[in-house]
């Protein structure tokens, strides 16, 4: 996966700088401008998803949306994708076990950029789960402990994160 994930990551940097470069051009704004953080990660999520399939020469396919995980395989296990900003740990509503993909990128020059990703079993207890009143409802967020056992596939720019 480490091989694939290398061309999947540049060719989303690749689409995300074509999309600065019109929003710059028609004078938009910038991506973090423009929309709120967790859409770009949905985007980058997307984009992360999109392009496993596409390079992975049949072996995943996309499952269903909001469905778990993300991407399924008859050869291989299923691959749930979270995506996080910064320094933050990834989250989703309920804690699921299975094998992750975690994306973290940061903002550089106005431009998310992918700066870590990585890949390994997640279990139900390596999830914090909090439902704060007046929130969204759940939510389950991978612990570090469990974030830094997951082995690293990509390490990219460095961003000072």
């Amino acid at each position: 996966m480490k091989n694939l994930i290398v061309g999947v990551v540049d060719d989303i940097h690749l689409t995300l700088g074509r999309l600065a470069a019109v929003l710059r051009e028609t004078e938009l704004g910038h991506l973090p401008d423009l929309f709120q953080k967790n859409i770009v990660s949905g985007i980058i999520a997307e984009l992360l998803s999109r392009g496993i399939v596409d390079r992975s020469n049949g072996m995943y396919r996309r499952n269903g949306p909001h469905r778990f995980p993300d991407l399924l395989s008859d050869e291989v296990p299923g691959v749930e994708i979270k995506v996080a900003l910064d320094k933050n740990m990834p989250k989703g509503h309920l804690p699921k076990a299975g094998r992750y993909l975690v994306c973290r990128y940061a903002f550089v020059d106005q431009q998310p950029r992918i700066f870590e990703v990585r890949c390994g079993e997640v279990g139900v207890e390596d999830f914090n789960v909090s439902s704060t009143p007046g929130d969204s409802g759940k939510t389950a967020t991978i612990k570090a402990a469990c974030l830094r056992r997951l082995e690293v596939i990509y390490s990219g720019c460095d961003v000072g994160v």
